[in-house]
């Protein structure tokens, strides 16, 4: 482990991606951290331990990232999952690799997308606030790229 003190968000990202590994806690996962991680483009094991909202995060933000294999299912598949990666360096090759593309591919990083289906929301709120003499109701915005598969 290496300490470091503060710096800019660039030379945050640029120093992520010396690192070998990240291992996720598996009780409140990183969340923004966890996207400049992949973003740098260093791997990442993961295990959602609860069904609350802050164990789970990093397992959404990998399948988003289209990188399933990231996420384990249990404390004793996390550490398999680890010291595998640790110790088969062309396997944790690849998956740098396959993350450093999918930067670019999936909807993780997917801005365009995800503006386009933020103003579907703010659109589909007035529709119905304007429709409705009841100003709650659920709004679901349900565009997903077609190639988006989630196992979770």
């Amino acid at each position: 482990m290496i300490f470091t003190p503060k710096v800019e968000k660039h030379e945050h990202i640029n120093r992520c991606f010396l690192a070998d590994l990240a291992l996720d806690n598996a009780l409140t996962n990183g969340h923004t951290t966890t996207c400049d991680l992949l973003w740098s483009g260093l791997p990442l094991v993961t295990y959602p331990h609860t069904e609350n909202m802050p164990s789970r995060v990093a397992s959404s933000i990998c399948c988003a990232l289209e990188c399933p294999e990231m996420v384990t299912n249990s404390f004793t598949m996390y550490e398999n999952t680890a010291v595998h990666l640790a110790l088969n360096r062309n396997e944790l090759d690849a998956l740098r690799q396959k993350i450093w593309v999918k930067r670019m591919t999936a909807p993780l990083f997917d801005t365009t997308l995800w503006v386009q289906n933020f103003e579907k929301g703010l659109r589909e709120a007035w529709r119905l606030y304007s429709e409705s003499n009841c100003h709650r109701a659920h709004i679901e915005v349900a565009t997903l790229p077609s190639n988006f598969n989630s196992t979770l």
